[in-house]
């Protein structure tokens, strides 16, 4: 029950970032996301506008907009989960369609893992 925040790091980028969007797939068995699943609070997203669809189990669409540039590394944003899975479940964090500034310049997401340890 307990809400887990997971930081999404972004290393220092080519070019200024007015925009990016991702997918993020995990089990809805170990983690479900919160009513606000995503805070731009202190993360290089301030001030940006973020949307988010979350109507599939286990899927998290991104968008996130603005016109404060994002010129440097750091965290992007924050996702927030709620713990459900039992002592020592996992699930990974699979990040796909990720794109900046409408694919310019090129990126590619890592995915993670979670694993439940109390």
């Amino acid at each position: 029950g307990d809400v887990l925040t997971v930081g999404v790091n972004l290393s220092a980028p080519s070019s200024p970032l007015q925009a990016y969007q991702f997918d993020v797939l995990y089990d809805p068995q170990v983690l479900q996301l919160e009513a606000t699943p995503v805070t731009t609070t202190g993360t290089l997203s301030a001030g940006l506008a973020a949307v988010t669809n979350a109507v599939q189990p286990g899927r998290l669409r991104l968008a996130v907009y603005g016109a404060s540039p994002i010129t440097a590394g750091g965290t992007l944003i924050n996702l927030k989960f709620r713990v459900v899975g039992a002592f020592g479940s996992g699930s990974t964090l699979v990040f796909n369609g990720l794109m900046l500034n409408e694919g310019n310049p090129a990126a590619e997401g890592k995915s993670g893992k979670v694993t439940v340890r109390r």
